[in-house]
């Protein structure tokens, strides 16, 4: 074989392997941000369901017996439930062992026996905050990664 025949195949073996070098560089980047992606917006609706959640059931504890028992509350209360547990499906799919961890504990102190008695929803918020304020710090660290 001529040795210029050699060098040009060997040239055109080095373009491709540094070309698809680059292509597999360039996809596992793109997948990155996409899933960085994904977890921003996971975690951002997550904790945007919470506070809904929060909001319908402070509704329901702040009003009348009456008004707390109508059809209406009751109803955007369970919206928000299947909202937020909506929401912390996404978290279970794209986030991390930790941020899930952290998610399952705001979910804990939501539960909503506790959270629709007047007595105890001072505590449930309480409770509600720290876990969140765990979980954003949790979730900001892991889209930064």
């Amino acid at each position: 074989m001529d040795s210029t025949v050699l060098v040009a195949l060997m040239g055109i073996l080095g373009t491709l392997a540094a070309s698809l070098g680059t292509r597999w560089i360039d996809n596992r980047q793109d997948r990155r941000v996409w899933l960085r992606d994904q977890r921003l917006e996971a975690h951002h609706a997550f904790l945007n369901r919470v506070n809904r959640l929060l909001a319908a059931s402070e509704a329901i504890t702040s009003s009348s017996p009456d008004a707390a028992n109508s059809d209406g509350m009751r109803i955007d209360f369970r919206e928000a439930v299947a909202a937020t547990v909506d929401a912390f499906n996404r978290i279970e799919l794209v986030g991390t062992a930790n941020t899930y961890d952290l998610a399952v504990k705001i979910l804990e102190a939501a539960h909503p026996d506790r959270m629709l008695k007047p007595s105890e929803f001072e505590g449930v918020m309480r409770a509600i905050g720290e876990a969140s304020r765990n979980y954003r710090e949790a979730a900001k660290a892991e889209v930064r990664a």
